[in-house]
């Protein structure tokens, strides 16, 4: 009977420990979208969250991919993301809903998937359910959930993809498995640079170090299946190259704003290029090592340090104990990755690295709590070797729970200052697109075509065909980069004589030379105590260059 008892009680804790993470994730998520509703601010900060349903209510609607009918797009960015919408808008009659739906389904499935990885790292309740909170309570998580964008899906399926690998390198499924693979092949389908995620694996698989030895026909046999994955990857994504090749004739279009065009190695000498795109990446590299990019809780100099401190203790775990080398994959994606995106970035501009990083946050949370609750018995060791016998375990004791409730303090903190900077950017995208809409409105900036660098709220809001100097949405403007990334005025008159926009409306800075080139008059914007608004300008696109 007492067996009996003892059975139920840790079927009991089990389920608690997979329930409470998850009552608290939907509560909090809850809580967060009604404050939203109740303040009035129930808006998408990033342009990005428009565009992406914009997309997808116009492949609804239209049966075409573009960001308006009868103007089709490159696939190139967020594919995956904006097939998914276009479903759940079509099933929920909004893809509005559909957005913020899917992006709680991905934050509960992330949270499943972490305290899987949690388990496997450390056994240890209490690590377990400090981890599963602290990820609830760090910026990061809900906010991807609520934010429209493609993040809350890359960090479901970039969450599971590692965790799949970790299994594979425990024995527990077949190494660099080919659900692994898939997995980083949809990745794909948001960010191409998802495909770094595979190379680390396949490192880590290659330079596998078992009790055994150093597992000559493991390495061999890892060779051959992260080839392998790589042509699968190919494979899945063919109908993106062959979707581009269609409407552009090329598989994979130039980047606006990458500081480098593939057409520079042809129109430059070689040395000069390979050493500007050296200088390019070797400038990139301390961003992408320092702040962790996209993972806001980490960007102080105490979460990295705490980040890099697990990840130094688990490269230590790692090289002394065998059965410790599968979550050896952390220290490699913290140096390995940022080096990818650092070579990637002077072609593919420098937007996708915090997607990139960012997915990956949970698992960077998850290694500083493993850093703070590992301590202790990292410790032990060292004491058992200075002095027979244990420590008292009171002291453990102690650790845990007022290191354990520092950091929630801390994590709980760091989210109240991430929420009140996000109540103010969701209060100046407010006022912004305020702004623009009384100007088109009012008919003081009468558009029949806009021409601007933040197409998905003007395109998803009004019914006025919008010009990208992105590039992603008009790919016609690409022929008019210079090998530098920046546009030639040129090109862009040439374009525009043939597509004439009525309106220029630049929402970020650094288009200097559009600015310069383009002529007319900025309308004057109203008084405004904080912030800055877009500029708009009238344009007479014949005599405009």
């Amino acid at each position: 009977m007492t067996g009996i008892n003892q059975l139920h009680r840790w079927a009991l804790h089990r389920l608690l420990r997979w329930l409470l993470p998850l009552v608290m994730l939907i509560g909090v998520l809850a809580a967060l979208l009604v404050e939203r509703r109740a303040a009035g601010n129930s808006v998408f900060v990033e342009d990005r969250a428009y565009a992406d349903m914009a997309v997808a209510r116009t492949l609804v609607l239209d049966g075409s991919y573009g960001l308006q009918p009868n103007a089709p797009c490159p696939a190139i960015r967020d594919t995956l993301w904006r097939l998914a919408l276009a479903a759940a808008g079509w099933l929920v009659g909004s893809v509005r809903a559909a957005a913020l739906l899917l992006g709680t389904v991905c934050a509960i499935g992330t949270l499943l998937l972490v305290l899987r990885l949690a388990r496997l790292l450390f056994p240890f309740p209490p690590f377990i359910l400090y981890s599963a909170v602290l990820i609830i309570a760090a910026p990061g998580l809900l906010t991807h959930a609520i934010s429209g964008t493609s993040r809350a899906l890359a960090t479901l399926l970039a969450t599971a993809a590692c965790l799949l690998h970790v299994e594979g390198m425990r024995d527990r499924r077949p190494v660099l498995s080919l659900g692994c693979a898939v997995l980083v092949g949809l990745l794909a389908w948001i960010r191409l640079e998802f495909v770094l995620l595979w190379i680390v694996f396949w490192a880590q698989a290659v330079l596998r170090i078992t009790p055994e030895g150093p597992g000559k026909g493991r390495r061999q046999a890892a060779l051959v299946k992260g080839a392998t994955g790589l042509l699968l990857m190919a494979i899945l994504l063919l109908p993106l190259f062959a979707w581009n090749l269609h409407w552009l004739g090329v598989a994979w279009p130039q980047a606006a704003g990458a500081p480098l065009t593939l057409n520079a190695w042809a129109d430059r000498p070689l040395g000069e290029t390979a050493g500007r795109s050296l200088v390019l990446s070797l400038q990139a590299l301390p961003l992408l090592w320092g702040p962790v990019s996209g993972v806001p809780l980490l960007q102080p100099f105490l979460g990295r340090l705490l980040v890099w401190f697990g990840a130094g203790l688990i490269a230590v775990l790692a090289v002394r104990r065998g059965e410790e080398y599968p979550y050896l994959l952390v220290p490699l994606l913290l140096l390995l990755l940022p080096v990818g995106l650092a070579i990637l970035r002077p072609y593919l501009g420098a937007d996708s690295s915090a997607v990139v990083m960012g997915a990956l946050g949970p698992l960077f949370l998850l290694t500083a709590a493993f850093g703070i609750f590992r301590l202790p018995f990292a410790l032990e060791n060292l004491y058992r070797k200075w002095k027979a016998g244990l420590p008292e375990a009171t002291g453990f004791d102690i650790w845990w729970t007022a290191v354990g409730g520092l950091l929630m303090l801390w994590a709980l903190a760091s989210m109240g200052r991430f929420a009140a900077r996000a109540a103010a950017e969701r209060s100046d995208a407010v006022q912004a697109r305020q702004y623009v809409s009384d100007a088109l409105v009012s008919g003081r900036a009468r558009a029949a075509r806009i021409l601007t660098d933040a197409p998905g709220w003007l395109a998803f809001t009004h019914a006025v065909p919008v010009l990208d100097l992105g590039g992603e949405f008009t790919p016609g403007l690409l022929p008019a980069l210079r090998p530098d990334g920046r546009w030639n005025p040129d090109g862009l008159a040439e374009f525009l004589l043939e597509q004439p926009a009525d309106l220029l409306i630049l929402w970020k800075a650094g288009l200097e030379d559009v600015t310069s080139a383009l002529g007319g008059r900025p309308l004057d914007p109203p008084p405004r105590r904080h912030g800055t608004l877009p500029l708009i300008r009238p344009l007479d696109p014949p005599g405009a260059f």
